[in-house]
């Protein structure tokens, strides 16, 4: 999952959808790419942050990104190698403004359901891009269409929705700023194998 989230960044980072378009029509667009940005320069901010928030940070990290964190409840929780720093929900409007990268990895269930508001989506960065990679339930896609016509947000990448597969009529098909991925993100040839190494330590640890 952490690799399909930073394939999307790179594809906005580095205009892969503009490289496509100008390799179709062999048009030697050089110049237009001085607008791309790198990682190293930028801040991202994770809402979620259990085991794959945390694997998400690490690979960033790497990178040189900034990374902040947010947990549901930071009680106990003493922060972690890879990220600058970890804050709790009610902190999140005071952290959008300030992210060029806003990523979604939170569970589904009620208490996610709609936890993202069009509030949150106003206070991002003007220019800023959304990821959920978590459950399509916790941002309205009502709400999220509105902030990618009109702004702040440049862009978004989505692999999870409300309704799966993602009927046809969506207006997100439409919009020239989305990457869509079937819930895929998780999706490999090692997929099984890591399934069942999990497992077994899983069955490891209750014996």
């Amino acid at each position: 999952m952490r690799e399909s989230l930073l394939s999307m960044m790179l594809h906005f980072n580095r205009q892969i959808g503009r490289s496509l378009a100008d390799q179709k029509e062999r048009v030697w667009g050089r110049p237009g790419y001085s607008q791309c940005a790198a990682l190293f320069s930028q801040r991202v901010l994770i809402i979620g942050f259990g085991s794959l928030g945390r694997s998400m940070a690490e690979l960033l990290k790497a990178f040189g990104a900034g990374i902040t964190a947010v947990k549901r409840d930071t009680g106990g929780f003493e922060g972690h190698p890879h990220a600058d720093r970890v804050v709790s929900f009610d902190r999140l409007e005071e952290e959008l403004p300030h992210a060029d990268h806003v990523v979604l990895v939170l569970p589904g269930g009620a208490e996610t359901d709609g936890i993202i508001t069009a509030r949150h989506l106003n206070a991002m960065k003007p220019g800023a891009y959304l990821y959920n990679l978590g459950r399509g339930n916790c941002c309205r896609e009502e709400d999220l269409v509105i902030a990618l016509q009109n702004g702040p947000l440049a862009g978004a990448g989505l692999d999870v929705f409300a309704e799966e597969p993602l009927p046809p009529a969506s207006p997100l098909w439409e919009q020239p700023n989305v990457l869509i991925t079937p819930h895929s993100s998780a999706i490999s040839r090692e997929y099984i194998d890591l399934f069942i190494q999990e497992w077994i330590g899983i069955l490891r640890e209750m014996l």
